[in-house]
């Protein structure tokens, strides 16, 4: 991702919820797109990326894992209308919870338990990206993405 300094300011920077790492760029991307913003692609675009590259030295295994997959319930509950996370969501949660509980993965749970412990700041998250980005809704940025139209 490549954005203009005044863009990325506009938008208010990448969100406090999501540190220490994962899912700040894609949310900052989203809240570009919902806010109107045009995107560009350029598929002879190449990029190296080291995957956990500095978070591996200095992390445990486990923990980065929960990170990601808490980031990835705060990037859920920020962007995701109410009736897909209620209706879609809620249901597939639960089914992931109650398959890795049965395997012995504790990691699911305990993101889950801390990004609930979060609720409150998701809200506020949400609240700003909806007062902020109000041009289009996730659904809308969903089917310019099918249409490839972003």
């Amino acid at each position: 991702m490549l954005m203009r300094k005044s863009v990325f300011l506009e938008l208010g920077g990448f969100s406090e919820i999501y540190k220490p790492y994962y899912s700040e760029d894609l949310d900052l991307c989203v809240r570009a797109w919902r806010a109107g913003w045009r995107s560009l692609f350029e598929p002879r675009s190449r990029v190296h990326h080291q995957h956990q590259g500095s978070i591996r030295k200095h992390e445990d295994r486990q923990h980065v894992r929960m990170i990601q997959r808490r980031n990835s319930f705060f990037f859920e509950w920020s962007h995701y209308p109410v009736w897909r996370l209620l209706c879609l969501r809620s249901v597939e949660c639960l089914r992931q919870l109650l398959r890795r509980l049965i395997k012995g993965e504790p990691t699911y749970a305990r993101a889950l338990l801390q990004a609930t412990r979060a609720l409150g700041r998701v809200r506020r998250h949400r609240r700003a990206i909806s007062e902020q980005c109000d041009v289009r809704t996730f659904a809308e940025l969903i089917a310019l993405l099918e249409r490839n139209d972003a």
